[in-house]
């Protein structure tokens, strides 16, 4: 009997650390500045991939990539690993599209209608917008010491 209370006792001790832990354990968040709003990321994978791609749109779109090139590095540091941006360009030259979007242009939609369904431990589905311009994409990610990545795209076939 002595043996079931003492297996009890540390039960509880063991939960409520648990519980203490997580709740003091730091959030893992990112913090990418655009023009006139900042996207947070969340520590969840589909908040790192929500938060990055509107971030990574309207980049796309007011060509940030040329027009501010700091700030838009400060987009793909956050928001993608430095494997997947050193092989952008063979994606371009491969797919002749954007090595993020896998599109050659984009839809208005896809800033206002995201979808993201985690499929399994390090891949999601990705949705842009809605009607016949959707775009499905499988998002490959991972962790990294300070949250996640992006670390790759393919359509959704």
């Amino acid at each position: 009997m002595k043996l079931w209370h003492l297996i009890a006792l540390i039960l509880i001790i063991l939960v409520v650390a648990a519980a203490i832990l997580f709740k003091l354990w730091p959030s893992q968040q990112t913090t990418v500045t655009q023009p006139g709003n900042t996207v947070t990321t969340s520590q969840t994978a589909t908040g790192l991939i929500g938060g990055c791609y509107k971030a990574y749109l309207n980049a796309y779109i007011n060509q940030t990539k040329y027009n501010n090139p700091v700030q838009f590095k400060q987009i793909t540091d956050a928001c993608f690993t430095p494997e997947f941006v050193a092989n952008w360009q063979n994606i371009v030259d491969h797919t002749d599209s954007d090595p993020v979007l896998l599109a050659q242009d984009y839809d208005q939609s896809w800033l206002t209608s995201q979808n993201v369904q985690i499929l399994s431990d390090g891949i999601a589905l990705l949705t842009l917008g809605s009607g016949p311009k959707s775009e499905k994409l499988i998002v490959q990610y991972q962790t990294v010491p300070d949250g996640w990545r992006i670390s790759g795209v393919s359509i959704q076939n």
